[in-house]
């Protein structure tokens, strides 16, 4: 169904927003936007009463966000070890460096299991081997966790899903300007607050609890958009938090000391491949979205999933 919406997509041009007339039919309060469904449809719809976030156009490709053209800054500056992080996490990052990216869009959420189940049933997805866990379980083994993020996937499952669908995995610097605006923020929301358990999906270093204190230190994913705060000023969701995402650049530590600063596209070859945010597993001093990641792309965990770009 997911394949079939995007075609309708193509075929049209572009997709009228809720509030209006589009896939889903004439939208309103708690109607279909998307053709997914009531509120879920709402969560992947875009525009009026859908938490299009802020420089919101009146549509956009289904179930993502705009980021307009422009510059941003990229890596870590002082303000890591300024609010208390760890230099670890300072060392590990791009040096700051102002970076100009062309118009994109970029998934609102990030892609679930239910989703990657269709991609696996139209034949285009191949399922995932034995999964790496930390206390979290890959959620498309479970019918009831259709609207958790897809985990357990490897970099070329995800970048088959994205193909699928006509998009594409998003680069490393798509992601950070997405995940962070203009300025360089630290999280979503701004520099500060730190991340809890209130703000995003995270680990916590003392007693887990459910049900109180926002679910705190569960180590393990929650259905897609359960952290309002955790939304950038684009209107992205899940980005500090939930799982972390797999990108479409090869890994190589020195790359941004020497990358052009227009549109850069990641090294040309590589071993491992880049992941970036925080997930389920990770708490304070290591949540800071300059963090970077990487990996074997072959890897799969539950804590690492993916979403795409456009």
């Amino acid at each position: 169904m997911l394949h079939q919406r995007w075609m309708l997509f193509l075929l049209t041009g572009f997709q009228f927003g809720c509030g209006s007339v589009g896939m889903g039919g004439v939208s309103g309060g708690g109607v279909d936007c998307d053709g997914r469904g009531g509120d879920v449809g709402c969560l992947r719809g875009w525009g009026e009463g859908c938490g299009g976030g802020a420089g919101a156009t009146s549509w956009a490709p289904n179930g993502m966000v705009e980021v307009p053209a422009g510059e941003f800054v990229m890596g870590c500056g002082d303000g890591v070890l300024a609010a208390g992080l760890d230099r670890a996490v300072w060392e590990v990052c791009a040096p700051e460096h102002v970076v100009y990216l062309e118009r994109f869009w970029i998934d609102k959420f990030e892609v679930t299991a239910g989703e990657f189940a269709d991609c696996i049933g139209a034949g285009a997805c191949s399922g995932q081997g034995e999964c790496i866990t930390y206390g979290g379980v890959a959620n498309i083994a479970y019918e009831v966790r259709s609207e958790y993020p897809m985990n357990c996937v490897s970099w070329s499952g995800a970048a088959e899903y994205c193909a699928w669908v006509g998009r594409r995995l998003c680069r490393e610097a798509e992601w950070e300007k997405a995940a962070r605006g203009a300025d360089g923020w630290l999280f979503p929301w701004g520099s500060e607050p730190l991340p809890d358990c209130c703000l995003t999906v995270m680990g916590a270093q003392g007693e887990a609890t459910e049900g109180g204190d926002c679910e705190c230190g569960l180590f393990d994913s929650q259905p897609i958009g359960s952290r309002l705060a955790d939304s950038s000023v684009y209107g992205t969701r899940d980005m500090c938090g939930n799982v972390s995402e797999w990108v479409a650049d090869w890994y190589d530590w020195a790359y941004w000391k020497t990358a052009v600063p227009a549109n850069p596209s990641g090294p040309s070859s590589g071993v491992e491949r880049v992941r970036r945010g925080g997930n389920f597993t990770f708490y304070n001093p290591y949540m800071p979205l300059c963090l970077r990641l990487h990996n074997d792309p072959a890897w799969v965990n539950s804590e690492v999933g993916f979403r795409c770009c456009l």
